[in-house]
Order: C-alpha cells, then sequence, then structure tokens
C-alpha cells in the first residue's frame, strides 16, 4: 500500500491543537514501524514550504484587526494621569499582540521540524520524470481534474505519477480539495471519499487489479484502514483546519485582497491586508473591498451550510478566475 498525502493537509496541522496532532503523529508512528509507505514527490514539499509564509502572513495580519488606532491627546491634557494610563495599556497590548505573533512564528518552526521534516525522512522520495512531467503538461492543457486552472502544474504531475505506480501498488490518496473526490455527492468526512469519475476511470483504463482509494483527511485514513479508533471530533477538527488553509492559500496564494470582515467590527483607520486595503474609515457592515485581484464580502441567503447545516451570513472571496464561500460556523468552503 502506497499513501501519498496533499501538501495542504500537511499544512492544516500548523494551527492544530494538542489534541489534533494526534493523527499526524500516530502517522509518524506507523512509519517508524514500517506499517504504511507514503511517498512525498518533490513537488508536494515544495509546495509545503512555498505556502508557509502565507500562512504565517495571514495571521499576522489578523493580528492588525485587533490593533486600535494609536490614542493621541491634545497638548492640554498629553501630561494628564489619564492619559499616560492610556498610553501604557495601549504599549502593553502591541507588545502582547507581538508576543503572539512571536510565539505563533516559533510554532510554525517547531511543527516543520518535529513533525513535517520527521516525515519527510520516513517517507520515500519520487523523481519526476520527464515523460511524467509531459503528460501531465497535457493534462493541464486539457484541463483535466487533478489541478485548477488558475493554479501552477502540481496535483497534475502527482497524478501521473501515481498512475505510474498503479501496475503494482494499491493507492490510498488523502486530499481535501474538491478535484480529487466525486462532489456531485455528499460525502461523509469520516468514510472513505468518492474519486472523481474521470481519475477513476483513467485508473480502471490501465487495467490494473490494484485499487485506488480517498480520504479527505488522515485520522479518517488511519481509523478506517489501520483500524485504529479515533474521535469524530479529531476528524472534524482536521477538515475545519484543512479547509482554512485552503482559503487562506487559495486567496492570499493568488492576489486576493483581503479585508476586515468580521461582523459589526469597524476598522478604526482602514487596515492594510496583503495585496488590498480598506477605505480609509474601515468597514462595519461585512463589506469587503477590492483587492489587487479580486474581492471579499458578505453573502446573505436562504440556503444553508452543505456541511454543518447554519443558515447564515457566508464570506465570499471572488477574484478574475472563480468565487466561492466560506461557512464562518464550520468553516467549510463551497461554490
Amino acid at each position: 500500500m502506497i499513501i501519498y498525502i496533499d501538501a495542504n493537509i500537511y499544512l492544516s496541522f500548523i494551527e492544530a491543537s494538542k489534541e489534533g496532532l494526534k493523527s499526524i503523529e500516530k502517522l509518524i508512528e506507523l512509519l517508524k514501524n514500517k506499517t504504511i509507505n507514503v511517498i512525498i514527490p518533490e513537488i508536494t514539499e515544495d509546495e509545503y514550504y512555498r505556502n508557509i509564509p502565507i500562512i504565517c502572513n495571514s495571521f499576522i495580519s489578523k493580528l492588525k484587526l485587533f490593533l486600535p488606532q494609536d490614542p493621541s491627546f491634545s497638548i492640554s491634557i498629553i501630561d494628564k494621569t489619564t492619559t499616560k494610563n492610556i498610553k501604557k495599556l495601549y504599549s502593553d497590548y502591541k507588545n502582547e499582540l507581538n508576543s503572539l505573533k512571536t510565539n505563533y512564528l516559533e510554532s510554525v518552526d517547531r511543527f516543520t521540524r518535529d513533525y513535517f521534516s520527521k516525515i519527510i525522512s520516513l517517507s520515500e522520495k519520487k523523481e519526476i520524470t520527464d515523460k511524467i512531467f509531459q503528460k501531465a503538461h497535457i493534462r493541464k492543457l486539457k484541463g483535466n481534474p487533478p489541478g485548477k486552472r488558475k493554479d501552477p502544474i502540481g496535483d497534475e504531475i502527482v497524478w501521473e505519477l501515481i498512475l505510474d505506480l498503479n501496475k503494482d501498488n494499491n493507492i490510498i490518496i488523502v486530499s481535501g480539495d474538491g478535484d480529487w473526490k466525486d462532489i456531485s455527492t455528499i460525502q461523509n468526512e469520516e468514510k472513505e471519499q468518492k474519486i472523481n469519475p474521470l481519475l477513476l476511470n483513467e485508473w480502471n483504463r490501465t487495467g490494473t487489479n490494484k485499487k485506488i482509494k480517498l480520504y479527505s483527511t488522515i485520522a479518517s485514513f488511519i481509523k478506517n484502514e489501520i483500524k485504529i479508533p479515533i474521535s469524530k471530533a479529531i476528524i472534524s477538527d482536521e477538515v475545519r483546519t484543512a479547509n482554512q488553509v485552503k482559503l487562506t492559500v487559495s486567496t492570499l496564494g493568488y492576489s486576493i485582497g483581503t479585508s476586515n470582515y468580521i461582523t459589526g467590527v469597524s476598522g478604526p483607520t482602514g487596515l492594510t491586508g496583503p495585496m488590498g486595503s480598506t477605505g480609509p474609515m474601515g468597514s462595519s457592515d461585512l463589506q469587503g473591498p477590492t483587492g489587487a485581484m479580486g474581492s471579499v464580502s458578505s453573502f446573505s441567503s436562504d440556503r444553508a451550510c452543505p456541511r454543518c447545516s447554519a443558515a447564515t451570513d457566508f464570506i465570499r472571496r471572488e477574484n478574475i478566475y472563480d468565487s466561492f464561500y466560506l461557512c464562518p460556523e464550520c468553516g467549510f468552503v463551497f461554490k
């Protein structure tokens, strides 16, 4: 059995709780015991490191939303005790936010060192041959999944590599990306996912007698294939963080403007996002401004979230290529 794990799955554990890290700790244990064989193409490793700055920048930008305007007072009262106390409180608050930033960046380094690097050392590297790259390029030109038209070539290479391995191995793919799965049916994240019909047809067309399976999380893979009990809460948390990572990478990674879109929060001076900015007085009605290549806004609808069934104001992100929605209740991303 060969397992391929998508880069965004690894990235989702950067912000996981101690409880949420249990599934990736179990993965490392299985690798050490040689119970499983994980492959990591160089392109997947590159994607992980390429997207770390994007995720860190997103966190730092969120911290800026909590920073009020620097308090300033007229000269006539500037020496008063009250104003001095306010300035001290503001300075202390800024220092606490900076500590949060430092702690977060240190936690990212720690995850990479203690978890991701360890998985790399225990996994099997796979060379991408010219033949595989050429096939992936043709797939990209055709617009066939996996992979999105606006993304760099990546998933296409992985799939052609997987097809090249299918003669002798059962394959398991772990990815929450919609282009791997059959999105025409509602699927249970705790179970095996139904694979994209085109990909399954290609697999069967090779004449192999080996099986291919898809899971959306490492936790659900371990629970169903290795038969190790893992709670529903851990699986749900992994799905939620993976969706957040996908949203961050697909927006900030492709120059979509960001803004303060939290209900009822008024930006005091206008907050600068990584690729766009709010207006001069911020926003208090969920309406996001247009960024360099896109916008963020709220989306009210009678429709409920496909996952948690919440009827709420969804967060809409849009660019020149696509538009999609984020449920603020459970983090589910959908079109």
